[in-house]
């Protein structure tokens, strides 16, 4: 406290001495601010997203000298990717969290180029026609020019690969994984110059390494690994894994206040922060000291599966009261390999919210536990292993299962044949799978409000061939599962689907040639000369299902109304088709305002909306556009629809159905072109209004729209180019008038339906 005075007097007398600056006297608060950590190694002046560790309860700010160029909240201890809008070369960035009005420390960091040569606008940009990148991709097919060098650059400003064309040429270039990296950038280099830097999301599906882990005292471990992975540890009493923070530098994280399990171990994992979860590093304690021995007490064991045929989800009848103290092997399993480890069945650490538990700490249930498969297992005779120091050991037990499947065996020996070809029996698989298949749900707790998205949104999609989704977020997802959907096999949404039928395949005749189709919901499958498409997505809504709609269904009781007891796969459709119509109930109150006549009359004839993205950037908002149009485009009637590839407004929609800021006509000469709230008179002499599309002719060079051979009564009527009024054309000299990128970089006013605040309330743009 004398320091902290001391500090306050030299203030007093500064103030004293220079009347005329304005002076703060220190705050006497207890609190501290934590310095925030930049995940991410380089920031150069083509970056946009930035991984920063933040404490608890705090606001993290990011600015450009005086302009606050992006802020994020930290509900809990965590690592964001933060979004920004690329900084210019040689500025600073200056990282900073606050809590309970005290700022804390900040973190600088440079802007550094990506490439030393100036840009020109004559050298064209590198094409990446590579549909995605991972982590784990080694190939990139890439377009360049001649003349040009290409250049690819990660997130650390590293070059990854240079490449010379001596012609235009499309390339497959090789690549090392880039499993530190969330983007790549593509630049062509000729001479001094060099083109626009193409930025290419990489998206991280490959796990951390496994973590170094070691033991600094009896009570303390360090663990090393992976920068911005979540730390997981289990030891003493604890039955599934801890968070214990993250780790932030090369020093690792210091972990204290643990103790060994019951033989000594701890057991450590890391999680990335795209969910990828490493192997587990086990190291036992050098302070730890075995207690004697004791003699296990006779325990019994049956096993049931809880939706025969299939192999997931296990019921064990035991009177041992701890599920982790013990374990079942299938070693004679038919989809267990010589070199591979037995197929196993155990307790599952998950607990669910519709189980009936009498002690839920363990999961235990009535007369015994829920277990749960590595989907290898067969049934028949299972040994019955003990946990030992090393791990589990054999008993010289056995248990008898029922026979089972997995679920890709269950739809290979219900609808295939070894009289029917492979695409015969591919199509047989396609279809069944298309009735058995349900669309994924999530159970929302009414308890818990969705302080990011309070309202229901409208959101972009990743994919292409899709417009525009809706979302209900406003309550959280429910930290329970439904083990309805757990026991379920077949909720499938469009990327699980197809990837269930390439399983099919490749397990029907492992030579044929499997890879993703042009659209993310089907599989190309070629055997010979012949190729088809499979794949689709489970049936129903995704409306989310509320926690008070639950029942308590799994009870273990074997009364009438027990779903662990004589479940099938018709019973448990027919229960959550029943849980989608409720589901559906709850959602109407909600949709009008985002489809029906409510958003409707809030659009009128056409309207700029700002939304949010779904996948890895939901944070971050877009702008689309919607329009009733004209009778005569697909989707208008009643419902507005949002646009895509197209010029309106001066601004540039993107196949994603987003406005991209700063396109030039230039880059996008052929887009479709949207003349706004048009008057005009259609072929029957009916004056309508709509915004009108405007789609390019090749034959012509012209801009042609048949808005006024628009549907009538009951046909549809066709005229040719000549047929149609001067102001259903656009000539090019007409367009070149219009300037349709004349607002490129203007963020457009409109309504908001991102979630933020009630749909459809009017924003203005800055």
């Amino acid at each position: 406290m004398r320091n902290q005075w001391k500090k306050v007097i030299a203030v007093l007398l500064a103030c004293m001495l220079f009347p005329f600056e304005v002076f703060s006297l220190p705050v006497m608060a207890k609190t501290t601010v934590q310095k925030p950590v930049v995940i991410t190694n380089t920031i150069t002046d083509a970056t946009t997203s930035i991984q920063v560790y933040g404490e608890k309860n705090a606001v993290l700010y990011v600015k450009n000298g005086k302009k606050v160029i992006a802020k994020k909240t930290y509900s809990s201890e965590s690592v964001k990717t933060i979004s920004i809008k690329a900084q210019k070369a040689g500025s600073t960035l200056e990282f900073y969290l606050s809590k309970s009005g005290k700022k804390g420390l900040s973190v600088k960091k440079r802007v550094d180029k990506i490439a030393a040569q100036g840009r020109s606008k004559s050298i064209k940009s590198p094409v990446v026609s590579t549909k995605s990148i991972k982590a784990t991709t080694t190939k990139i097919k890439v377009k360049g020019y001649k003349n040009t060098k290409l250049y690819i650059k990660n997130d650390s400003n590293k070059t990854v690969k240079s490449v010379t064309y001596t012609k235009n040429a499309v390339k497959t270039i090789t690549i090392p994984k880039q499993t530190a990296t969330t983007a790549l950038y593509f630049y062509a280099v000729k001479g001094n110059k060099r083109s626009a830097v193409v930025r290419k999301a990489v998206k991280d599906n490959a796990a951390p390494a496994k973590p170094t882990v070691k033991e600094k005292s009896s009570s303390t471990i360090v663990v090393k690994g992976e920068l911005g992975s979540a730390v997981y540890v289990k030891y003493g009493t604890k039955a599934s894994y801890t968070k214990k923070g993250f780790i932030t530098s090369k020093n690792g994280k210091t972990i204290s206040g643990l103790k060994p399990d019951s033989n000594g171990y701890y057991q450590v994992k890391l999680k990335d922060i795209s969910g990828n979860t490493s192997s587990v590093k086990k190291i036992k304690s050098k302070y730890f000291k075995k207690k004697e021995e004791t003699k296990d007490p006779v325990y019994t064991y049956e096993i049931t599966p809880l939706l025969p045929p299939f192999n997931s989800y296990f019921y064990v009848k035991t009177n041992n009261p701890d599920p982790a103290s013990f374990r079942f092997v299938d070693k004679s399993s038919v989809y267990y390999g010589k070199d591979d480890a037995p197929a196993v069945i155990e307790a599952v650490d998950t607990r669910f919210m519709d189980v009936t538990y009498e002690k839920k700490s363990v999961g235990r249930v009535k007369g015994g536990y829920i277990f749960v498969s590595d989907g290898a297992v067969d049934g028949g005779k299972l040994t019955l292993q003990t946990k030992a120091a090393s791990g589990y050991k054999d008993t010289k037990k056995t248990v008898s299962c029922p026979k089972v499947k997995g679920s890709v065996q269950y739809l290979i020996d219900t609808y295939t044949s070894s009289k029917k070809s492979f695409f015969e029996n591919m199509d047989a698989v396609q279809k069944g799978l298309d009735e058995l298949a349900l669309y994924p749900r999530r159970t929302k707790d009414v308890n818990k409000k969705n302080k990011y998205w309070p309202y229901p949104f409208l959101a972009v999609s990743p994919y292409p061939e899709l417009s525009l989704n809706d979302h209900y977020e406003m309550y959280e997802t429910a930290e329970e599962p439904l083990l309805l959907n757990s026991l379920y096999p077949y909720i499938l949404d469009s990327l699980g689907f197809p990837s269930t039928m390439a399983l099919v395949a490749k397990r029907l005749d492992s030579s044929c040639k499997v890879q993703w189709g042009d659209y993310h919901y089907l599989v190309e499958v070629t055997k010979g000369k012949e190729t088809r498409y499979y794949g689709g997505a489970g049936s129903g809504d995704s409306d989310p299902l509320y926690s008070n709609r639950v029942e308590k269904l799994f009870r273990f009781d074997g009364s009438s109304k027990d779903y662990a007891k004589g479940t099938s796969i018709r019973t448990l459709a027919e229960k959550r088709n029943a849980y989608g119509e409720l589901a559906k109930q709850d959602a109407e109150s909600y949709r009008d305002m985002l489809e029906g006549s409510t958003f409707s009359k809030k659009i009128g004839v056409g309207q700029w909306i700002r939304v949010a993205r779904e996948g890895a950037n939901a944070s971050s908002k877009s702008y689309a556009y919607v329009t009733h149009g004209c009778v005569y485009e697909p989707g208008s009637g009643n419902r507005a629809y949002s646009v895509e590839n197209a010029w309106v407004d001066g601004r540039y929609m993107d196949q994603y159905n987003k406005f991209v800021p700063g396109e030039k006509f230039s880059q996008h000469p052929k887009a479709d072109i949207i003349i706004r709230d048009m008057t005009y008179t259609n072929m029957w002499g009916q004056i309508r209004r709509g915004d009108v599309t405007f789609e390019y002719d090749e034959s012509s060079g012209c801009w042609i729209a048949w808005a006024y051979a628009a549907y009538s009564s009951s046909s549809w009527q066709t005229v040719s180019i000549e047929e149609l009024p001067d102001e259903m054309i656009l000539t090019p000299k007409e367009v070149a008038e219009l300037k349709v990128d004349r607002n490129a970089d203007k963020i457009p006013s409109g309504l908001i339906y991102d979630g933020s605040v009630k749909p459809g309330t009017p924003y203005t743009a800055k």
